[in-house]
Formats: C-alpha cells, structure tokens, sequence
C-alpha cells in the first residue's frame, strides 16, 4: 500500500463539477442512443429469429462502456511512498532532485497544489516532511532486518538521499 503525490495544476480543480454537470447529460444520451437501437433491433428482427443469428448487430454493452465520459485532471508525479521502501521520485526534464522540484515548486506554486492521489492537498513544506520520514522510516527497517532499502532499477540518489528514476510509475 503506498501514496502517490502529484502535482495539479490549478483550475483544473473545477473538472470534478463540470463532470457532475454534463455526465448525468451524457449518460441519458448513451442510455437513450443504445435504448433506441435496442429498439430498432428488436423491430426488425421480431418476425425473423434467424436476424439475430447471422447479423452482426451492434454490442450495446460494449459501446456503454467505450462510451463513458469522465476527463480526468492532467497531473505530474512526484513520487510514491510505499511502507517499508524509501520514497521513489519520478524525474522531469525540470528536475531530478528534492532541490531542483522544490526550487520548481518555488517557481511554479501559483500554478499548481501538490495533491495526493486522493485528491488532498499538501504544502511543500508537508511533501518534504512527509518524505523525509519515509525516507527515515525505510533506512531503519532495511537496517534492523538486513534487507534490501531500494527496489528502483536506474535510479540516482539526490543529495538528500532519495532516489530518482526516469522510468514512469505510480
């Protein structure tokens, strides 16, 4: 079990009450659409059993699910905790250690919330605390059982300690 951290960019924030509003619409537009066709096959083919049987008639549970309307909020991963492991960051082209993303978070804060993958905001000072004990929490249980603290291929270690990989994740 871990936690993913992200960074969301804001405004973004309004496409939860966006999908609210226009997916109830679009939903009875599907339903109404394949209700429709459910109707015209079963029109048709009333009088001749042997319709169903050879024509290839739409799949009108597949197209519900093709069919689903839910646009998601564009994020960045930042990293993932996971019990036991140390903390695994994700590098960008802007920056591959704990400096260079808070020195870009700097830069960048009226533009995005650091959110976790439950949608809960935290602060920048909250993200690194929140690492940094991971960080601690993992050397001490690979120290008391003598086991292996990473599980990252290609990664480097930032100058703090925690591990960077260029290998997408979450």
């Amino acid at each position: 079990m871990g936690t993913n951290y992200y960074l969301t960019p804001k405004g973004f924030d309004k496409i939860d009450e966006i999908n609210k509003i226009t997916l109830k619409t679009l939903n009875e537009i599907r339903d109404n659409y394949c209700k429709s066709i459910e109707e015209l096959i079963e029109k048709t083919c009333k009088n001749h059993k042997i319709y169903k049987e050879v024509l290839e008639l739409p799949d009108l549970d597949n197209i519900k699910c093709i069919l689903q309307w839910d646009i998601e909020i564009p994020e960045i991963h930042i990293c993932k905790i996971s019990a036991g492991w140390c903390p695994a960051f994700e590098t960008t082209e802007y920056y591959n250690t704990f400096k260079g993303f808070k020195n870009f978070y700097d830069k960048y804060k009226d533009d995005f919330y650091i959110t976790d993958e439950y949608n809960r905001q935290v602060t920048i000072d909250e993200l690194e605390q929140i690492v940094t004990n991971a960080k601690r929490n993992a050397k001490e249980f690979h120290t008391k059982y003598n086991s292996q603290y990473s599980s990252y291929v290609n990664y480097i270690t930032d100058e703090d300690g925690f591990e960077w990989t260029s290998t997408h994740f979450s």
